[in-house]
């Protein structure tokens, strides 16, 4: 029967193998020290974090001003009377005439 050349092939290797004790010295110490800085967030990751919530909050305001609104002003309106004696606002504030 003739050997499968794969078979010598992964024999090879496995003859081959590196020495790796090197890579794998302090590895998990590594891996944690890493993990630790990744989980430190910066402001970028806190308003990342926190967008749901104002969000909610910016639905919230808008519900709550939609429901609280108020009609038009009157004729009792400051504005609305600057606008019916036919002067300009900022005339009207910086006038000297009474």
């Amino acid at each position: 029967m003739k050997p499968d050349p794969l078979d010598s092939l992964f024999r090879a290797a496995r003859e081959a193998a590196p020495d790796t004790s090197s890579a794998e010295y302090g590895f998990e110490t590594r891996l944690l020290a890493r993990i630790r800085a990744e989980r430190r967030l910066s402001w970028q990751g806190w308003a990342w974090r926190l967008c749901p919530f104002f969000a909610s909050l910016a639905v919230a305001a808008g519900a709550w001003f939609y429901q609280h609104r108020e009609a038009a002003p009157g004729g009792e309106s400051f504005f609305d009377a600057v606008k019916l004696a036919g002067s300009p606002l900022v005339s009207f504030y910086f006038s000297s005439d009474p």
